[in-house]
């Protein structure tokens, strides 16, 4: 990945859809909502802890996440990966995950108005009209990451054979805690070996919630896009 220009391209995207909606800008003042945008050329999908941007204009080979929450860790997801990463790719398992880097700060001053409780569905002329306060003055800061765009809400209807399914009902992995068929998506395609690696690897770095909508295709290949995890005292 080159950092800069992803960087570059996701800085001048973020800088057109302020322009398009200062309900959005507000967001990205706030950081505080989990509701999703969907504009012309991008779409934004925020979950509990982190918000991603996707190009959708240009079909761009890469997407970057910032954090708007933290779990019970109180550190940041998105930090998490990359130093995940990293061990991933010195334990050779870095094909089963996106890429996942820092790339740097988004910072902008801009005059703003505020408003409490805002929604995407807001147009400029209803977010000025339900402007509380007088424009002013605000930061905003947040630390983009960016990751292999991947194929995600993939519908996975293989099987596998009986004793696949029964290897699989019986182990005990973070593939198949939350949803068996993600464990035997990545049996079916890497085989035993590989499953058992990537068990241990998850295990180790307590990566967990690997539901359907956390993994993906790259070309032919599965991975897991998602790997923050979502850590709670339940």
């Amino acid at each position: 990945m080159d950092k800069k220009m992803v960087f570059e391209h996701y800085c001048d995207l973020l800088d057109d859809l302020r322009e398009q909606s200062l309900a959005f800008q507000n967001f990205l003042i706030h950081n505080d909502t989990n509701e999703d945008w969907t504009f012309d050329n991008a779409e934004v999908a925020c979950g509990a802890t982190r918000a991603a941007l996707i190009d959708t204009q240009n079909d761009y080979p890469y997407i970057v996440k910032w954090d708007i929450d933290y779990d019970e860790w109180g550190d940041s997801s998105s930090a998490r990966e990359v130093e995940i990463y990293k061990e991933a790719k010195h334990c050779g398992l870095a094909s089963y995950f996106t890429e996942a880097v820092y790339l740097g700060e988004y910072r902008r001053i801009v005059r703003a108005h505020d408003i409490e409780g805002y929604y995407t569905e807001l147009s400029n002329e209803e977010f000025l009209d339900a402007a509380e306060s007088e424009e002013r003055e605000f930061e905003i800061l947040i630390r983009l990451y960016g990751y292999e765009r991947a194929q995600c809400d993939v519908r996975y209807a293989e099987k596998g054979s009986p004793a696949q399914q029964d290897y699989i009902n019986k182990c005990n992995s973070p593939l198949t805690q939350r949803n068996k068929q993600v464990g035997l998506w990545f049996f079916m395609q890497y085989g035993e070996d590989v499953f058992n690696r990537l068990t241990d690897f998850c295990t180790a770095f307590s990566i967990n919630d690997l539901h359907m909508g956390n993994v993906g295709l790259i070309g032919d290949n599965v991975v897991i896009t998602d790997f923050g995890s979502y850590h709670c005292d339940d």
